[in-house]
């Protein structure tokens, strides 16, 4: 079954460096633009927020980018739609 993503929302824990980090900022003004998806960026102060998503989110991206370097070099995982479809 085919999902359609209208937005992806981020929640962050208020680790110092990412306030010091404009990518983070960059990256969420030009989200749309780059994903063809709309996003939003919710942070929480330190150890607010913490639960099995953490884990599970860890668990994603470690798999997702395993999965992408071990794809040819034109082939990697580049879009959301690339990540569900692998």
């Amino acid at each position: 079954k085919a999902f359609n993503i209208n937005k992806i929302i981020y929640f962050s824990d208020g680790a110092a460096s990412q306030y010091n980090n404009c990518k983070n900022f960059m990256n969420l003004c030009y989200h749309s633009m780059d994903f063809q998806t709309d996003a939003e960026w919710h942070f929480f102060a330190i150890s607010h927020g913490k639960g099995p998503c953490n884990g599970l989110g860890g668990t994603i991206k470690q798999m997702a980018a395993q999965a992408s370097l071990q794809c040819p070099f034109n082939e990697q995982i580049m879009t959301l739609r690339q990540l569900y479809d692998s």
